[in-house]
C-alpha cells in the first residue's frame, strides 16, 4: 500500500482519538452531583414553593387563589360512578 494512503489514515484516525479525548474532557468539567443530593433538592424545592392548586396542605386564602374559580366549578361536575371527573390514587 502507499505509505501516503496509511499515512492519512493514520491522522484520520488521531484526530478522531482527540476529538473523543476532548468530549471526555467537557464532559469530566460538568459539575455532578449524587441522586441522593439532587432528590433531596426535588424535596426541599416542593416544600419550600407554594402550590395553590393544593390549598388543604398550604393553607392559601381564598382570594389570593386564582385557581378558586375553577375549583368551584368542577366541585359540582360527577360522573355516573360518583367520583369527581378524575380520581387521583
Amino acid at each position: 500500500m502507499d505509505p501516503e494512503f496509511n499515512n492519512r489514515i493514520d491522522l484520520l484516525k488521531l484526530r478522531r482519538i482527540e476529538q473523543l479525548n476532548e468530549r471526555l474532557k467537557q464532559q469530566l468539567k460538568k459539575e455532578r452531583i449524587p441522586a441522593s443530593r439532587a432528590a433531596a433538592l426535588i424535596i426541599e424545592n416542593m416544600e419550600d414553593t407554594s402550590d395553590p392548586l393544593i390549598p388543604h396542605i398550604w393553607k392559601h386564602q381564598a382570594d389570593n387563589n386564582k385557581f378558586k374559580g375553577y375549583q368551584t366549578a368542577t366541585s359540582g361536575k360527577q360522573s355516573s360512578g360518583g367520583a369527581l371527573c378524575c380520581t387521583i390514587v
